[in-house]
């Protein structure tokens, strides 16, 4: 990747089964969950990558200049950097499919990790109809805590993470989950 491409790329952590990886993707100039989940996205290309095995915690990280990840294989993307758009306070200034939102605390089971955040639903929506309805393979959690359970110990954080609805095994409102803003 040239220097310059670093600047319209995007800084990810990227979980699969096996694997934790960090590197930048490159998405076109498209919102990165939009890019993410668009049906002819077979593989996320990343660059200049660190690719760690969870499975053999003893192993040192590797470092590689690209990889190419299944995108069926990804359970998580933790995003490192906010996205460039700043919306004012101002309710005139805000994009006219904006909507206000609820924020919900869920827990996701996403073998092999657990996962803990914030799903926002637009207000007055029904959680459950809205979990159930939620159009696209990868969901955004926001200040998600992702545990691996093999190894509790393992823990990664971020302020917005994006999950493969399509393999999480459970969903269920957080045990003190009620609806804020």
């Amino acid at each position: 990747m040239e220097e310059q491409d670093y600047q319209s790329a995007l800084k990810v952590e990227v979980l699969t089964v096996d694997h934790h990886l960090l590197g930048y993707v490159t998405t076109g100039g498209r919102r990165f969950s939009t890019w993410l989940n668009l049906a002819d996205q077979r593989t996320m290309g990343m660059d200049n990558v660190t690719l760690k095995s969870l499975l053999e915690v003893e192993t040192p990280e590797v470092s590689l200049g690209f990889a190419l990840v299944n995108r069926e294989s990804i359970r998580a993307v933790i995003l490192w950097e906010a996205p460039a758009v700043s919306l004012t306070t101002d309710r005139d200034q805000k994009p006219l499919e904006y909507v206000e939102k609820t924020r919900y605390g869920v827990v996701v089971g996403l073998s092999p990790y657990a996962v803990r955040g914030y799903v926002h639903v637009a207000k007055g929506a029904d959680l459950r109809r809205a979990l159930t309805t939620f159009p696209h393979t990868f969901m955004p959690i926001t200040e998600a805590r992702i545990v691996y359970t093999p190894n509790p110990k393992m823990l990664w954080q971020g302020e917005v993470a994006l999950i493969n609805r399509d393999r999480a095994q459970l969903c269920w409102p957080a045990p003190d989950a009620r609806g804020d803003r």
